[in-house]
């Protein structure tokens, strides 16, 4: 007999299980079992692990970083990858993302806190392979930079650069 916990209630509940089923349906009861015992035990460690594992990094206005995109990034389901940023916004300011790369082409996605795309954008204005958005952010929280390869490349090295214009009325 499987002795889990010395509760009388739950061990009554065990003891007519297994005593009143033919002894085939043991192993599959047993399986069972442990399986839902070690679910229960793991699945806060997992869930825990899980948010740890996602911390992606903060930009700042007015700052340019140089960063690298590779295989070690999010994949993207494309064949491609991607790296996320989260920058603290105020409702009705715009801000201006650029993204520069000799190495890929890039793509730009703005990403609401629900986790819609606000705006994304391939190819700059400018007629490079460069990616450029001016978002007017609709309510004041944290937005995630979203940065990825065009196609199936593993990316490489990239300028990220996130400016703002001040706080304008939104009607």
């Amino acid at each position: 007999m499987l002795f889990l916990y010395s509760h009388p209630c739950l061990m009554r509940s065990l003891d007519f299980f297994v005593l009143n089923r033919p002894a085939a349906c043991w192993p599959k009861f047993i399986l069972s079992l442990t399986s839902a015992v070690l679910a229960s035990t793991f699945a806060p460690i997992a869930v825990e692990a899980r948010s740890q594992l996602y911390k992606p990094p903060a930009l700042q206005f007015n700052r340019s970083i140089s960063d690298q995109l590779s295989n070690r990034d999010i994949p993207t389901g494309q064949g491609g990858f991607a790296r996320d940023y989260v920058i603290t916004c105020k409702a009705g300011e715009q801000i201006t993302i650029t993204v520069t790369s000799t190495t890929f082409d890039p793509m730009l996605a703005v990403i609401s806190p629900d986790g819609f795309t606000l705006a994304e954008n391939d190819d700059a204005e400018d007629g490079t392979t460069n990616a450029a958005l001016a978002v007017t952010i609709p309510q004041s929280d944290r937005y995630t930079i979203r940065v990825q390869n065009f196609g199936q490349t593993t990316g490489g090295s990239f300028q990220l650069q996130v400016t703002r214009s001040p706080a304008q009325q939104i009607p």
